[in-house]
């Protein structure tokens, strides 16, 4: 079932010069007129989008106020992974409604379980059970979840990811820190919800004006949260691996490495991303061009050492890895923020 909210027609339409100027105008689809109620001397807003087309959006019309129903139908009650990967693949695809459906009554745990489920997915409310039938509601509308903001607050979640793995990287006894475990499910949260709501606008083209958005807006930012989100990944591989192993005494220069890709390259990255400074991203992208070698220098110190069989030395190797893919995601960020500037 499609969530566009009305079929897609294509119309071929003659130019018209207006008067001496060089001004050319041009009629309007009568059905699509009379669909969306316009007179004479109304107004409409004009989007002219990056790739040369003009989308034409009535000031009046409103984004279908219909719930987007689905059902869910469960044949095994005990499989929670299929459950939850069903209700966030339908949750990401914009449905706002989601009923699960079962021949079988559901066991007296299921609201503990759908509530760890629906955890990262942002909106989403238990709205009714019984034993055979559950609904599950979005309760947040496009408008409300800006997503500028949802942009923003990911943002600063992914640095305080950073923060707690360069205090890791500092610490002498590793045990007992935190491990960012807040943050993490929060980036999982904003991820999700972000996704959703750029495939509404892109379905709902009367949710960008409402949202100030630009489809380019939701190509760059799709791309940019994808990475912030491929980033907080690799951050929580370094710090699940430093609990794991520990940190070996390091004579190669791998911690600072690290700590350069994570609290300069990460951070410049976002602010060349956030303020659309052309200037910062491409000095970013310089200096990481540089980052790539140094790291290949360090990797040979290592396996040219005597102690290169040390198993604390896995460590070291993840925090290498983990560095070189995050530079690789900082690149895609930069890239997107000169895109963003154009």
């Amino acid at each position: 079932m499609s969530l566009h909210p009305y079929p897609i027609m294509s119309q071929q339409r003659k130019l018209i010069k207006w008067g001496s100027s060089e001004t050319l105008i041009l009629s309007l689809p009568r059905k699509w007129v009379k669909q969306n109620n316009l007179t004479a001397d109304q107004v409409v807003n004009l989007q002219i989008n990056q790739d040369g087309t003009l989308t034409i959006i009535p000031r009046e019309l409103q984004p279908d106020k219909e719930d987007l129903q689905t059902e869910i139908k469960i044949k095994d009650i005990d499989d929670m992974e299929n459950l939850r990967l069903r209700i966030l693949t339908n949750f990401i695809d914009g449905w706002d409604v989601i009923r699960i459906k079962s021949v079988e009554e559901f066991n007296p745990d299921i609201r503990r379980e759908l509530e760890k489920i629906l955890e990262p997915m942002m909106g989403l409310e238990i709205m009714g059970l019984n034993p055979s039938e559950i609904l599950i509601k979005n309760v947040m509308s496009v408008e409300s979840s800006n997503v500028y903001n949802l942009v923003k607050m990911i943002s600063d979640l992914a640095i305080e990811l950073n923060g707690v793995v360069l205090k890791r990287l500092d610490a002498k006894d590793t045990s007992s820190e935190y491990d960012g475990a807040s943050e993490w499910e929060n980036i999982n949260k904003y991820h999700y919800r972000i996704i959703r709501e750029h495939r509404k606008t892109l379905l709902h083209p009367i949710a960008l004006v409402k949202m100030n958005l630009t489809l380019q807006d939701v190509v760059d930012f799709s791309s940019y949260v994808t990475n912030i989100f491929k980033i907080a990944e690799a951050d929580r591989y370094i710090i699940d691996t430093i609990k794991k192993h520990g940190i070996p005494s390091d004579s190669f220069g791998i911690t600072p490495f690290v700590k350069k890709v994570l609290d300069t390259h990460v951070r410049d990255s976002i602010d060349a991303f956030l303020f659309k400074n052309t200037q910062k991203a491409i000095k970013t992208i310089k200096s990481m061009n540089g980052l790539h070698p140094k790291k290949r220098d360090i990797e040979n110190k290592v396996d040219a050492s005597e102690s290169n069989t040390h198993p604390k030395l896995l460590t070291f190797q993840v925090l290498l890895d983990m560095s070189s893919k995050i530079l690789d995601y900082c690149e895609e960020i930069c890239l997107a923020a000169l895109r963003r500037a154009i």
